[in-house]
């Protein structure tokens, strides 16, 4: 909890702001998505979500968590797929950008 606490603090401005990107981190009930990504998800939720557990997948083999490595995975897994890297990169955005909270 100290870890996340300690990322999320200096992108915070008051505490609620803290509690509030701790609680998208640990629990996925604390997360909302906005119309645009709801939009996309609703092309596909089933392949949507496909995506991101085949990505979270690949990326736990990664010889290591940095930039260089994760992105190579990644790109290496949308060549392998028919279905490209943009059906890859995007759910992968969608879930890392979308870090608004409900209600605390």
């Amino acid at each position: 909890m100290l870890k996340v606490i300690t990322v999320v603090k200096t992108r915070s401005r008051t505490t609620l702001d803290v509690a509030r990107q701790v609680a998208v981190r640990l629990d996925e009930r604390f997360v909302t998505l906005d119309e645009k990504a709801q939009k996309e998800i609703a092309k596909d939720p089933t392949g949507y979500r496909r995506s991101l557990a085949g990505s979270g997948r690949r990326t736990e083999n990664a010889p290591d968590w940095s930039p260089a490595s994760l992105e190579k995975v990644l790109r290496d897994l949308g060549r392998a797929t028919p279905r490209g890297g943009g059906k890859i990169f995007h759910p992968i955005r969608i879930a890392l950008t979308e870090e608004r909270c409900r209600s605390l």
